[in-house]
């Protein structure tokens, strides 16, 4: 393995698991402490809603409680129809949310309070014939206490209504049952204000994709009757309801913001919307799934800056993987000019080996230093021994350095003519050329032969 590699692998590695160790951590934290914030804003968001549902159905059930205690104990003659209408009046009065709050007895004759643009007005009717009436009626004789029932449109009503409903019982004898409906008209106004406050919008669904509440159904009818109370939620024309009931092309990343925030993220008409979601069974046989629907831009501007520090953390991450390999690069560039430096010295190509410069770090430094001084000293040695004669002996090995070997050998002297007066002629550097040069010559003609 080249050094510069293995030092990247080393400082490189280092830093990665470092880098990735805090990333990791800050990204795991930072996911955690957002998606709970926007899980504790959302179960914030929902409560508020459910809670101005029930401030605004409540007070029906204690106003039904509170007169069938009254008839119970006598205190209302249900055969005093002045009496009667003077109670169910000023209960309807007290619950400004409630549209009538009626009185059927056995007879099929219904006493009824109903609030108007003009004021209370109190009737009775014979609803004998009133299917919708009477099913709802005897269904209360079957239940105890107060109860919610199914959503009906009674043949006296013009909208649907949602109906409270309570058997009034006096030592095991019917007398009557009592019922206090809130149009579903009216809901939806008050959610729509609810959510208006809340910077979305309000829906109330029930049963199988039919909708109690809606800002549209505050104003219009869509259809609904006695058969059909309630519209369906692809009559609303709605496309965030839509893209909420039908689910299609969830992503997985949409799925799990949802298991971890409680907010379902959806698309209609070409923008993100956030929809809150909570069943509740309180309202009747089948539950309600109340929602409040909301630009997603809040959500998806937490998210987005998690996204950009994970992005922040990856470009740390290269940038300090760069360095790494700059600083191994730095590193083992002395290193690997001392590898090739030694391998020419190998081969006795002095000529090719370069002055090494000293480094940042002082033992490089000092190795530099002696590499250097050791050249010197074999440039001055390659002077006056053969580099074939180096050679073998470098190619003996150690070994043969301690061992005596009696060999035959042939000695040349030579005598240059009229060297001494011509020497005296030179410098010092120029007699120093000049035997170098005849040296050079010689040591050929002698290794050719």
């Amino acid at each position: 393995m080249h050094i510069t590699r293995g030092l990247l692998l080393g400082f490189g590695g280092l830093v990665a698991l470092a880098v990735l160790a805090v990333l990791a951590l800050g990204m795991w934290s930072a996911w955690k402490n957002t998606t709970g914030l926007l899980r504790d804003r959302s179960e914030a968001t929902i409560s508020v809603v459910l809670s101005r549902i029930d401030s605004y159905l409540q007070p029906a059930e204690d106003q039904l409680r509170h007169l069938s205690r009254q008839i119970e104990s006598g205190a209302i003659d249900i055969r005093d129809d002045a009496r009667l209408a003077a109670y169910l009046s000023g209960a309807l009065a007290a619950t400004p949310q409630v549209r009538s709050v009626v009185f059927i007895d056995p007879d099929w004759r219904m006493a009824f309070a109903l609030r108007t643009d003009a004021g209370v007005v109190f009737r009775f009717l014979d609803v004998a014939k009133m299917q919708v009436i009477r099913d709802a009626a005897s269904a209360a004789f079957e239940r105890e206490g107060p109860y919610w029932g199914e959503i009906i449109f009674p043949e006296t009503a013009k909208e649907a209504l949602i109906s409270l409903r309570l058997a009034v019982v006096r030592d095991g004898l019917r007398l009557g049952v009592l019922a206090a409906n809130v149009r579903v008209s009216q809901l939806s106004t008050m959610l729509n204000e609810t959510a208006i406050e809340l910077g979305g919008q309000g829906f109330v669904l029930y049963g199988d994709g039919q909708v109690v509440a809606h800002a549209k159904l505050a104003t219009e009818r869509f259809g609904v009757g006695p058969k059909k109370p309630l519209p369906l939620f692809g009559e609303l024309n709605d496309p965030v309801l839509t893209a909420f009931l039908v689910r299609d092309g969830e992503t997985s990343t949409q799925s799990r913001i949802e298991r971890n925030t409680g907010v379902r993220l959806v698309r209609a008409s070409g923008q993100q919307y956030g929809v809150l979601s909570r069943e509740i069974d309180r309202y009747g046989d089948q539950p309600w799934l109340v929602g409040v629907a909301f630009p997603a831009a809040d959500i998806l501007d937490e998210l987005l800056r998690l996204r950009w520090a994970a992005i922040a953390g990856a470009i740390v991450l290269i940038v300090s993987l760069g360095f790494a390999y700059l600083f191994a690069r730095y590193l083992s560039a002395p290193v690997n000019l001392l590898a090739n430096a030694a391998h020419d010295i190998s081969e006795l190509a002095l000529e090719r080996v370069p002055h090494l410069r000293s480094s940042l770090f002082t033992e490089l430094s000092d190795a530099s230093r002696a590499f250097n001084s050791m050249v010197v000293g074999l440039r001055w040695f390659e002077t006056y021994v053969p580099k074939k004669l180096v050679h073998k002996l470098v190619q003996q090995g150690e070994d043969s350095i301690s061992k005596s070997v009696v060999r035959e050998a042939t000695v040349m002297f030579t005598d240059i003519v009229g060297f001494t007066t011509q020497s005296e002629a030179m410098s010092a550097e120029e007699t120093a050329s000049f035997l170098n040069h005849h040296f050079a010559v010689m040591s050929q003609c002698i290794e050719e032969e």
